[in-house]
């Protein structure tokens, strides 16, 4: 196994305290690693600025490079019972999905890492419990059936003005608009499409950057069944946030001309 496999992370320690001490919310488990030295488990490499959700867990504030993110608290609060994880309930229910193959080959982390991502996003969790930034459509990771590689998604879209050759168009054709009614984060509006207006062009353009996540930095699965199912499935979702967020933030930001 490979040491980065090994390498100990606040957010493992965190579950390992919680399952010998239930009574002491993850959050609290999970600053005190943090304060002990360790690295934040869903911050990117350099961390951003990081904002307090209801409840007391921090969320790194959203930026250039943050893509990814989980709220804690709001698992916490609407978990099926007083101190557990919503997201665990949706693993469980879900069981099945992580025993495609009946066999060891489900246990292959690229795989297991695949499921846990998708039940953790919408349409099977809404809201997600891995929440995405406003402006993106979507950020996806899945497992290449081809390569076996750990693949990640991340749709944005972009104004037309963009395009080149956009400056001698029309002015009056439609792009992307802010989302009306939105409570979105005003340095990453959510974007929808305008209303459609007779007589009048909308050109909505997109991009996706896609790109591979390293496979020896995943968490490694353990069990496929019971209490242990939920850790391992969180765990490994907590890991492809921070590699979602160290890996293609960087390059959606290039892509954007931010800077991180």
């Amino acid at each position: 196994m490979s040491p980065k496999q090994n390498r100990p992370t606040a957010a493992k320690r965190a579950r390992a305290a919680q399952q010998e001490n239930p009574e002491i919310p993850y959050t609290e488990l999970l600053r005190a690693e943090q304060a002990a030295g360790s690295a934040p488990a869903v911050e990117p490499t350099e961390a951003p600025a990081t904002t307090l959700a209801t409840g007391g867990t921090r969320m790194p504030a959203w930026s250039p490079t943050t893509l990814a993110r989980i709220d804690y608290s709001y698992d916490r609060d609407y978990a099926n019972q007083a101190g557990g994880s919503r997201y665990a309930d949706y693993v469980h229910m879900k069981a099945d999905a992580f025993n495609y193959w009946h066999g060891p080959d489900d246990l292959i982390p690229t795989r297991f890492a695949s499921e846990a991502w998708h039940i953790a996003t919408g349409p099977v969790m809404y809201p997600g419990f891995v929440q995405t930034r406003p402006d993106l459509s979507s950020v996806r990771v899945y497992r290449d059936d081809y390569e076996g590689a750990m693949v990640v998604e991340v749709r944005v879209p972009l104004s037309y003005r963009r395009l080149t050759g956009a400056d001698q168009w029309p002015y009056d054709w439609q792009d992307w608009q802010r989302e009306r009614f939105s409570y979105s984060d005003d340095e990453f509006p959510s974007r929808e499409t305008p209303e459609v207006v007779q007589g009048k062009v909308a050109v909505l353009t997109s991009t996706t950057v896609r790109l591979t996540l390293p496979k020896e930095d995943l968490h490694v699965p353990t069990a496929l069944s019971g209490p242990q199912l939920a850790v391992d499935a969180t765990l490994a979702v907590e890991t492809l946030v921070e590699l979602v967020n160290r890996h293609a933030g960087p390059a959606l930001a290039r892509v954007l001309c931010q800077k991180g």
